[in-house]
């Protein structure tokens, strides 16, 4: 065969390996691509039912333990009533008010309410709009007013003095009473298990996507730490499975004095009685201090 014909088949041999390697590449690209706009479409369109997690509706009350309590129903918004659930107890010091994480509603609250009692202070738990017996639809300024709504109930209906409630907040919860205790003057804070923002906790699960920029619910509360102006208690477990312990140190680094750290043990979401004694003792000697007017 000719030498010139030789040099064709083998140029003709090299453009065809190259168009078929070029395919695969399309192909490949299509396809990363469209994984890509998949996850951010599903994040985007999706990310209420990523963030808010009523649990299935359940029976149990306080009575069922044993314990006398009121069931309440606050008006939070026109139309729209959350459910509450005030449980006093003999001689105490205080109240808390208590707002749970994106998982939880009113009857699956025991261990904490049981916690809080155990350490001689009122405890008022509400449910977010679309949780348990709450009106409504959950979405980040619905839970804020909610909180709000909760806290009128007790300084305005109540009459509780704002100097003898501290706001607890778990997880989720503990945005909301972030923000919450950025509005109003409580005699403090204790976020347990919290994150910096919705954000940032996409970022560590989806580090792939642009989730700061596709966000819509934000919980920005590490931008709200410097509008506080209570005492802070801060508690994360080195050993959280679901919001990195680093977010409990961001935002205790955030916060105003006086403040205090403390870590717990177990994971995100094991009982209060299980994440340590140094937790109970803090969070014990921490509201001693906040009802009695003597954080320093």
């Amino acid at each position: 065969m000719p030498a010139f014909l030789r040099k064709i088949l083998a140029m003709h041999k090299a453009l065809k390996a190259r168009s078929r390697a070029y395919r695969v590449v399309l192909v490949l690209v299509t396809v990363i691509l469209g994984v890509f706009m998949g996850g951010c479409a599903s994040v985007f369109f999706g990310q209420s039912r990523l963030v808010f997690m009523p649990p299935a509706k359940a029976a149990w009350r306080p009575s069922d333990a044993g314990l006398s309590y009121e069931d309440v129903y606050v008006e939070a918004a026109p139309g729209e009533t959350i459910n509450a659930w005030y449980i006093p107890v003999d001689a105490a010091r205080g109240t808390v008010i208590f707002a749970h994480g994106n998982g939880e509603s009113l009857p699956y609250l025991f261990d904490y309410i049981d916690f809080y009692r155990t350490l001689k202070v009122n405890v008022l738990a509400f449910d977010y709009r679309g949780y348990g017996a709450s009106a409504g639809k959950p979405s980040e300024k619905a839970t804020y007013e909610d909180a709000l709504a909760a806290w009128k109930y007790l300084t305005e209906t109540r009459g509780i003095p704002s100097s003898q409630i501290v706001l607890v907040g778990r997880s989720l919860g503990g945005a909301v009473m972030a923000n919450l205790a950025s509005k109003v003057q409580p005699a403090g804070l204790i976020l347990e298990s919290s994150f910096t923002s919705i954000p940032d906790v996409g970022a560590h699960y989806y580090p792939w996507l642009p989730i700061r920029l596709i966000a819509r619910i934000h919980y920005d509360t590490k931008d709200i730490m410097a509008d506080i102006h209570c005492p802070i208690l801060i508690a994360h477990s080195p050993s959280d499975e679901v919001i990195p312990y680093s977010h409990g140190r961001t935002l205790f680094k955030l916060a105003n004095e006086p403040k205090t750290f403390v870590n717990m043990t177990a994971g995100h979401n094991d009982s209060p009685w299980d994440k340590g004694q140094d937790f109970r003792t803090a969070v014990d000697l921490f509201l001693g201090k906040c009802f009695s007017g003597t954080m320093e």
